[in-house]
């Protein structure tokens, strides 16, 4: 089996490119001339893999403390106030407040394996 050769970054980039447009491994190889069947499939399934950078809005606060999390439940759950003045406030989304009011499922499934 041939060895196979070292593609430029901007080879390998040109290939990706020209794969995604037309959409067909052959055609890239055959217009390009290069590379095999077999690297830009992998080129193709490491750019697959490639982790996005996780977005993080900034507005958003962040990690809240404790004491926060308990303030926000309780003023959304028990006085009643509206939940997306109280996300407002804490610079929060209003999908995190409700997940914090979620109760753990694991802890629901211990409590009910304890009777």
């Amino acid at each position: 089996m041939p060895k196979e050769r070292n593609y430029s970054k901007e080879e390998k980039e040109n290939a990706l490119a020209y794969y995604h447009q037309c959409g067909s491994n052959a055609k890239t190889r055959r217009v390009l001339g290069y590379p095999s069947k077999a690297c830009l499939n992998n080129w193709i399934k490491s750019e697959e893999k490639e982790v996005k950078p996780r977005v993080v809005r900034e507005d958003c606060k962040g990690n809240a403390s404790f004491g926060e999390k308990m303030g926000a439940i309780h003023r959304c759950y028990e006085l009643n106030e509206d939940i997306k003045s109280v996300a407002k406030e804490l610079n929060q989304d209003v999908t995190t407040i409700r997940t914090w009011h979620r109760p753990d499922s694991s802890q629901e499934q211990r409590k009910g394996s304890d009777s």
